[in-house]
Order: C-alpha cells, then structure tokens, then sequence
C-alpha cells in the first residue's frame, strides 16, 4: 500500500493473500488490525509497525462528513491513536510499552490543506519545510532519564531501533553499522545540536 491509497473502501492485500475488499474507512481499518494484533501479543514482547496512510492525498471522507476533508482526516487519525492507546491501557501495558510517533514529510507543495507555515520549502525538498515533522517519543515507565519535553537539537528516524535496542536490553552485532543514536542515551548525556544528518542529497548539520 502506498501513501495515495483509497481511504474508503480499500483493497487490502494481507501476508500472502489475494487483495480483499474492506468497506471500511482506510485508519480505522489499520487500527482495528493494530489492536488484534495487540491483544493476541499483549503479554509478551511485542514490536507493532503502524503506517497510516492520513493524511496523505485523496483526502477522502465519506458522504456524510460536512467538515473540510483534511480537518476531518486529521480528527479522525487523532482518534485512532487515541484509541489504541486506550487499548494499551485496558490491557494495563502502557505504562511498559515504547511508542514513536512521527511523521516522514513536510506538506506538499500542490497540497491546497496544509501549510509549513514559518518553514522553508516542502516535500520533497531538503529546507526545513520538507524534513522538519512531528517526533514523539513515549517511554517504558522503568526508563529513568531526565523530565525533558522538548528537544532543540536534530533527531532522526534512525534513532528508533538504537533506542529500541536500549530501551529492551538488547545489544546490536558488532559487524552491523547503525547511523543513529540511541535517544534513551541522548536524553541522559544530552543531545548534541551540532549534530551532522545526511541525506541523499545533502549534508545537513545543527539544529
């Protein structure tokens, strides 16, 4: 499934299966998979990849929502992550489980929803406006580390499986070259804002 998939009524292609037709709204679909998954997982060690599609074009709503598309799509993705945290908690896991959430891109430029606003550039484009997005980390309960909320310094999606590894105790081979750093570690030693990211294009250093 790519980013500009169907939001109603999707073709969904599990495991090896022929594609099946869902008459379902795309989010809610990928969330009701995510908490059968957690509830069959729940009580042993776990690694759940949710990929929402929201909100990535078609802004697709149904028929009867009066509400701009994109609000709606947005509203309705809050809702789902809400939800599953919700699940996380009755099942009495979430103080224990790691969470990430974040997204890949800035707007697009032909996207009439959404702006960068103060942000130069856009998806796609290596300013600000295209790789500066939303990064939230939520920790196991047991994982003492400062009371810091906010990070000023360049964190990358490369830091999720160091700090996974941490976070679980793990240990990497020592022939496997990992280019991110743990942010458990970085949060305790503190981040370093002149930090160097590169891109396939670029080098880009600092905060």
């Amino acid at each position: 499934m790519n980013g500009s998939a169907s939001y109603i009524n999707p073709w969904v292609i599990e495991g090896n299966q022929e594609p099946r037709l869902y008459c379902e709204y795309m989010t809610d679909l990928l969330t009701d998979a995510s908490i059968n998954f957690i509830s069959r997982s729940a009580y042993q060690p776990f690694f759940a990849y949710l990929s929402y599609s929201a909100p990535h074009t078609p802004l697709e709503v149904d028929d009867s929502v009066s509400s701009d598309p994109y609000n709606y799509i947005i509203n309705n993705l809050s809702s789902n992550i809400e939800r599953l945290t919700d699940h996380l908690k009755d099942l009495g896991i979430y103080d224990n489980t790691l969470i990430f959430f974040l997204s890949d891109n800035g707007c697009s430029r032909a996207s009439k929803a959404c702006k960068n606003e103060i942000l130069k550039g856009n998806k796609g484009i290596l300013y600000e406006g295209g790789i500066r997005v939303p990064f939230i980390m939520k920790l196991p309960k047991d994982i003492k580390v400062s009371s810091l909320k906010k990070v000023d310094a360049a964190v990358s999606s490369l830091d999720i499986m160091p700090t996974i590894i941490e976070v679980v105790g793990g240990s990497k081979d020592a022939n496997e070259e990992t280019h991110g750093i743990s942010l458990v570690q970085q949060m305790r030693e503190g981040f370093n804002k002149e930090r160097t990211l590169y891109f396939r294009d670029a080098i880009i250093k600092g905060n």
